[in-house]
Formats: C-alpha cells, sequence, structure tokens
C-alpha cells in the first residue's frame, strides 16, 4: 500500500514537471511576443510622428498658400517608391490631395451660402 502511494506521488510528480515545463514554454512564447509587439509598436509610433511632422509641414504650406490654386507639392522623398515607408508617403500624399479637393469644394458651396446671408443682412 506505501509503495502505491509512493509510485502515486512520482507519476503525480512527473505529469507536474510537464506540466511546469510546458507552462515554462509557453510564458516564453508570450513574453517573446509580447517584446515583439512592443518593438513593433515602438516603431509605429516613431513612423506615425514622421507622418504627422509631414503633414505639419504640408498643412503649414497650404495654410501659407490658401486661395491659390494648384497642386500639393510632395514630401520630403520619393512618394512612388516600392517600400513600405514610400508607401505610406504616397497614401498621406494622396489623402492631402483629397482634403484639399474636398476643402475648396466645400468652400465653393458655402461662397453663395455666405453672399445670400450678407445681401439678407443688409436688407
Amino acid at each position: 500500500m506505501l509503495k502505491k502511494a509512493v509510485l502515486d506521488e512520482q507519476s503525480k510528480n512527473v505529469e507536474l514537471t510537464e506540466t511546469l515545463q510546458t507552462k515554462d514554454q509557453s510564458l516564453r512564447k508570450l513574453e517573446q511576443e509580447s517584446d515583439s509587439l512592443t518593438f513593433r509598436n515602438k516603431q509605429l509610433e516613431k513612423r506615425i510622428e514622421v507622418l504627422q511632422g509631414e503633414l505639419n509641414s504640408v498643412e503649414a504650406k497650404l495654410a501659407k498658400s490658401k486661395g491659390k490654386k494648384g497642386d500639393i507639392p510632395p514630401p520630403s522623398g520619393d512618394p512612388y517608391n516600392s517600400t513600405s515607408s514610400g508607401n505610406f508617403d504616397y497614401e498621406l500624399l494622396s489623402k492631402i490631395e483629397e482634403n484639399v479637393r474636398l476643402q475648396q469644394q466645400v468652400s465653393l458651396i458655402n461662397l453663395p451660402t455666405t453672399v445670400r446671408q450678407e445681401i439678407n443682412s443688409s436688407d
């Protein structure tokens, strides 16, 4: 009877050791994944800062040349290259151009409304 209890405890010990090893492997894998995601997150944060800086510079140029018609000058670098940063630049540039086009349309739509309001208020 005592021998059976010892064998049972040894088998439990082996099972617990295997479970511990499996959990350790799982923990290491999750820690690596977390480190990888943290690294990628930092890369993306830096990329966002760069894009935001480019956006701010383009907006500043737009504010200076407001009222003039024309295309937006592309941000520094070639926006049509095949690198991932080039894709971001191209996407950002296209969004900025779309934004400018939409702002021009809105200002054209609002212009007659403003003129009408001025005419009505002067009566």
